[in-house]
């Protein structure tokens, strides 16, 4: 029963976890001879086998004790047994599947037994994953520390601006809050603050701590056998380093990165490749066993009959636990998104480079939470019009149709399946998590999800600004920056479009801000001013043209439409000139002194340039090849990734479309430009009301700025894969379910509460 539940929604993602495991696994073992780690193997003896089993089995009951007491800390008390049985079918999948995926759904097909929504569960494993990341990490920072020295490890986090981000996720969030808290916010954190849940937390702590110790000493076995010369303590810390690299949920089972890290962080220590990989597999292969063989049993024995699960059913009270469990859950992984959708980080680990989103985790949680809904309790998302989840379906056929396409041209592709394939998959849980927003919180989700997103942009083009003018004044900032002006998204433009977009959320609610201002007496709104100013100002710090024209018509259409007070408008960009001119007063000022600007290898830039007329010429010419391939097949276009593999023969590297219409039109034709097309055209109608008035409400009129900045931005850049594209229509296209209207209705005087709530 687990299988048929876990392979559908997980069959894409399973290839890519598949193909980057034993892809990486394989090209070790081609690098460090396949018959020296093969007969390196035999070395193991018995009792080094027995107690790694044994450390591994006792990690394990201290993995499976920390998740029963947070479940009982979230006030869901089950009997020890069944929570077992539950995080042992979801173990026992990780090892075949996605392991974040995995684990939400073996546990749910437990836990929905008794009552458990799919998005509580969901919310109770991003609560075990951030509290073991926390851990590992500190763990393995330390390892790295004792292994490498500061000063690697001090680049290595540079590299990555983690303090930087950190300050960043940090002061949005605080300044969301201080902005627009409701009392559900108010209500969670006091919750969360109370002496009892401290102690609860320092409960969890205490029992991950003695996981992460059987763990780490059962790595310290093994490793004994390969490197018997070296000192106890470096073999805990590259334990730490590694156990760390293998718990991240982008693998099959771990196999693959542990391998990587294992031979890097070992070599380091002078053992051998071979050496190092065949103590990884003792690993890898004694953790699949354990748990295999745990869960065989668990799964086996304990059983309830179908009396006993309903003597376990949950009583009314029960009920309403759960649906406050449901919303406080939501609220934790949708606003999680929103805060951490604007990192991009670039890992690079010995030759290895990982592009991660902060938010990913988290999107993929809400993917779970959903799809595990519509299995379980047999309830679709209901959005705002019918034809949207058809729509999601048709372009989901569409890429698969694409993928095939172009395997019978050019075969398997890297970008096809992780890009676009995967990259689909991710999208989807983009959507999911802002649907998880509004579904449980309604209005009040909407317009806090505009608060969130605006403080965090504002936020990191405050912070940007300041460190660049740091260094222009020779004054060393913590973590290195870009040489462009573009924020933490990995290139000026995906940075400059996530203003776009926030953008187009204050201008939709700007209406809805000013009245809650105004009701405080009037003296808070120059927020919304100055939140419109930092934003088009950040914008024009990017140098991006294709932005600049799409604020600029964007801005226009809500002048002459007045779907924007146009006194919003009129401060807003007093404000942002205001700004502008101060930043570069400030610039010229501090070049005038007699210090030298933070040497680097490329420029930083405050203000950054316009692109050059090569980068021009190379976007126009790869427009150009991608226009011709789509005249050879116009109707099925060539077929997804294979312009990407052709575009090294004409650039000498690859290289992609710099055009989101050609893109389509390049690699699934007319048919493709179709289904986007209809797409595009239901919710630019649906913002419309069906063509009768202009938008009237919030959502629909941020939605049309959405569409509008999308419209004129993704001509000249392919946009469609960003991530917070499908976070915010998430958001602005989910119908909020009867339990959060009903809250928001008992909120507002009874005259007043169809109004608010369509607000």
């Amino acid at each position: 029963m687990i299988k048929k539940y876990l392979v559908t929604p997980l069959l894409n993602k399973r290839k890519l976890t598949l193909v980057t495991s034993f892809t990486l696994l394989g090209l070790l073992l081609w690098w460090a001879n396949p018959s020296e780690v093969a007969a390196r193997l035999g070395r193991f003896s018995i009792p080094t086998l027995t107690a790694l089993l044994t450390l591994l089995v006792m990690n394990l009951f201290f993995v499976l004790l920390r998740s029963w007491r947070i479940t009982t800390h979230f006030g869901i008390h089950l009997p020890f047994i069944m929570t077992v049985r539950a995080n042992m079918a979801g173990y026992a999948a990780g090892l075949f599947f996605i392991p974040l995926l995995a684990q939400v759904a073996g546990r749910q097909a437990i836990f929905q037994k008794v009552g458990v929504p799919p998005a509580v569960n969901s919310g109770l494993v991003a609560y075990e994953r951030a509290l073991l990341t926390l851990m590992s990490g500190g763990l393995a920072a330390v390892g790295a520390l004792h292994l490498l020295g500061d000063n690697v490890v001090r680049q290595f986090m540079d590299r990555l601006a983690f303090g930087q981000v950190a300050l960043a996720v940090c002061s949005g969030a605080a300044l969301s809050l201080c902005l627009g808290r409701g009392h559900f916010e108010k209500n969670l954190f006091r919750d969360v603050l109370a002496w009892k849940n401290a102690a609860n937390l320092l409960q969890d702590v205490f029992i991950t701590f003695a996981a992460l110790a059987a763990m780490l000493s059962g790595f310290v076995v093994v490793f004994v056998t390969v490197a018997p010369q070296i000192d106890l303590t470096k073999l805990l810390a590259a334990a730490a380093v590694i156990s760390f690299a293998a718990s991240l949920p982008i693998s099959f089972g771990g196999w693959g990165p542990r391998e990587l890290t294992t031979v890097y962080v070992l070599g380091q220590l002078g053992v051998a490749p071979a050496d190092a990989l065949a103590a990884s597999v003792v690993i890898g292969m004694g953790s699949m066993f354990t748990t295999i063989l745990v869960a065989g049993v668990a799964l086996s024995i304990g059983r309830y009959s179908g009396d006993s699960v309903d003597r376990l059913g949950v009583s009314t009270d029960e009920a309403e636990i759960m649906i406050a469990l449901k919303k406080k859950a939501a609220w934790i992984i949708g606003f999680s998104a929103a805060l951490s959708v604007f990192f991009q980080l670039h890992v690079a680990w010995s030759e290895t480079v990982v592009n991660l989103n902060l938010a990913d985790p988290f999107a993929i949680l809400a993917l779970g939470a959903l799809s595990l809904q519509a299995v379980f309790e047999r309830r679709w998302p209901l959005w705002r019009f019918p034809q949207f989840q058809w729509m999601l379906l048709a372009i989901s056929l569409l890429l698969l149709f694409g993928f095939v396409w172009g395997y019978e041209k050019i075969g398997v592709t890297s970008w096809a399946v992780n890009n676009r394939l995967f990259g689909w998959l991710v999208l989807l849980g983009y959507l999911s998590a802002g649907y998880l927003i509004v579904e449980s919180h309604g209005a009040h989700g909407m317009r806090r999800f505009t608060e969130t997103l605006a403080s965090v942009a504002c936020v990191i083009i405050v912070l940007q600004v300041f460190l660049r003018l740091l260094n222009s004044a020779g004054i060393h900032p913590f973590g290195l920056l870009t040489p462009n002006f573009e924020g933490y998204a990995g290139n000026r433009n995906a940075f400059v479009f996530q203003l776009l977009i926030v953008l187009s959320l204050i201008m939709g609610y700007s209406r809805v801000w000013m009245r809650r201002f105004q009701k405080a007496g009037g003296t808070a709104l120059p927020i919304l001013y100055l939140t419109q100013g930092i934003i088009v100002a950040g914008i024009v710090l990017t140098g991006s043209r294709a932005a600049l024209g799409a604020t600029l018509i964007m801005l226009l259409l809500a002048w002459f439409s007045r779907l924007v007070d146009r006194r919003t408008i009129l401060w807003g960009m007093i404000v942002a000139g205001l700004l502008w001119a101060g930043i570069q007063k400030a610039q010229s000022l501090i070049t005038e002194q007699p210090v030298q600007p933070v040497v680097t290898e490329q420029p930083t830039y405050l203000q950054s340039p316009f692109s050059t007329e090569m980068s021009d010429q190379a976007r126009w010419d790869a427009n150009r090849h991608a226009f011709e391939m789509w005249w050879q097949s116009p109707i099925t276009g060539t077929g997804l990734g294979v312009f990407a593999a052709k575009s090294a023969q004409w650039f000498n590297f690859p290289m992609i479309i710099h055009s989101t219409p050609i893109w389509v039109l390049a690699e699934f034709g007319l048919i493709g430009i179709t289904v986007f097309g209809a797409f595009f055209y239901m919710m630019l109608r649906h913002a419309f009301n069906g063509w009768k008035c202009w938008p009237k409400l919030p959502p629909e009129r941020a939605l049309l700025f959405v569409l509008l900045a999308f419209a004129v931005f993704s001509q000249v850049h392919e946009m469609l894969y960003q991530r917070i594209l499908w976070l915010v229509l998430g958001v602005l296209l989910a119908q909020p379910s009867i339990a959060s209207t009903v809250v928001s209705a008992s909120k507002w005087p009874k005259q007043d509460a169809p109004k608010k709530l369509l607000e």
